[in-house]
């Protein structure tokens, strides 16, 4: 899979999805087909959340938190709430994630087991280069652009796909 189909298709459908409250919770190189005229679809909703209007009497984390995701692409909040809640920020780490696997070969944070893969995903740092493995990115803006994607902590992650699309669009 090649980084274009990111840059358009992949980041508009889920900018659509997330503008109806739907965040995919489960976004993988598996889940993406590319059509023979080169457009992405976007597959597996089986997974997704429904994000809903908070009431007085509902916090926030169990207005819009799902549990799921495929290691290596969940985002950290989708394993542990202490990296806060599931929202568009958790389908840009699996972009960053699903970029990464195009530059790299490998999803971040894949180890031997699961287990360390899970420890991984939700230690403190932010460092996504498993073992010896390197990012080949055409550009060191596209390979910081995905560190960005792919941080620990939601608030430090573009937290909409306008945001995300505005930063690859300058990358053309």
């Amino acid at each position: 899979m090649s980084l274009q189909p990111l840059h358009g298709w992949v980041c508009e459908a889920i900018g659509v999805a997330h503008s109806t409250g739907i965040i995919h919770g489960d976004l993988t190189p598996n889940n993406i087909l590319i059509t023979t005229d080169g457009r992405a679809i976007i597959t597996d909703f089986g997974l997704s959340t429904c994000l809903q209007p908070v009431t007085q009497s509902q916090d926030i984390d169990s207005a819009v938190r799902s549990v799921g995701g495929t290691l290596g692409y969940a985002a950290p909040e989708q394993v542990s709430p202490a990296f806060g809640s599931i929202g568009p920020w958790t389908d840009i780490y699996a972009i960053g994630a699903i970029a990464y696997f195009c530059l790299s070969g490998i999803a971040p944070h894949t180890k031997a087991d699961v287990a360390e893969s899970l420890s991984s995903t939700i230690a403190e740092e932010d460092e996504t280069t498993p073992g010896n493995v390197t990012i080949t990115a055409p550009s060191e803006t596209l390979a910081n652009l995905v560190k960005l994607a792919l941080r620990k902590a939601v608030t430090e992650r573009p937290n909409d796909i306008p945001t995300l699309m505005a930063a690859l669009s300058e990358l053309d």
